[in-house]
């Protein structure tokens, strides 16, 4: 099956950043501001910055799959 042309591509980047350092992920919704804080063993705290129109997710909540129902999402709002 070909890929839909609505998807857009998904391109990656690993980075290594310090407790206090941070990366700005520009969107046309505006900067995507993201903090590294502290690491304590296998843990580390993020704080993200982002406009209020982006949504931000958790990957192991899964809302985005297709069994996400309109409900779910409005949570999130």
């Amino acid at each position: 099956m070909a890929r839909s042309q609505s998807k857009a591509k998904i391109r990656g980047l690993s980075l290594t950043r310090r407790p206090g350092e941070q990366i700005t992920i520009y969107t046309t919704d505006g900067p995507v501001i993201v903090q590294i804080g502290e690491t304590r063993g296998h843990n580390t705290r993020i704080k993200i910055d982002a406009p209020s129109t982006v949504k931000i997710f958790r990957s192991e909540l899964d809302v985005l799959s297709p069994k996400a129902t309109a409900s779910d999402e409005s949570d999130y709002d």
